[in-house]
């Protein structure tokens, strides 16, 4: 009986492992759709867009473009002139490119895209048309965003980095 006992005690113990090491694997994100090319923790994904004084966290995609733009931060802040663009977006060139993955997609208020692999598209409106998602620009309302982009004010400067 004593033996009987220990080996369900083992096999629970087994198949409670494999359940948890699942669960971990799932919690930080695993392969899943949309995450090419392994883990990385939440707390990695965010880096920091700097207008004047203003800062807001942009939620970085997880894609390959993402990552090396993250990469690129891990050796300074990167610093561009973006300019309003159509009434529903700012633009600037970064001066080198990131890779593309590029997919027909509607963006919204707060999306940041890369436009021909060398571009940084922040959109303060809606379009549609081929990017490679870099992110998105968290906890800003519309009329917070606009403000923060300076939408219709023309040329601004803009510094991306990992530290506020």
């Amino acid at each position: 009986m004593l033996k009987r006992i220990k080996l369900i005690a083992c096999v629970l113990a087994f198949f409670a492992t494999c359940i948890f090491v699942g669960w971990a694997g799932a919690q930080q994100g695993g392969n899943a759709a949309g995450d090419e090319g392994g883990n990385i923790a939440e707390e990695e994904m965010e880096i920091y867009i700097k207008i004047g004084e203003e800062c807001a966290a942009m939620e970085l995609a997880r894609n390959d473009a993402a990552r090396e733009l993250k990469d690129r931060l891990s050796d300074g802040d990167v610093v561009f002139t973006a300019d309003d663009y159509g009434g529903f977006e700012k633009v600037g060139s970064l001066g080198f490119s990131l890779p593309r993955s590029d997919e027909r997609i509607t963006t919204s208020s707060g999306d940041v895209m890369l436009y021909q692999g060398d571009n940084i598209v922040i959109f303060y409106g809606s379009n549609s048309w081929a990017y490679t998602p870099l992110g998105r620009i968290e906890g800003l309302d519309d009329a917070a965003l606009e403000s923060f982009l300076q939408a219709g004010g023309g040329e601004v400067k803009i510094t991306l980095s990992l530290t506020r």
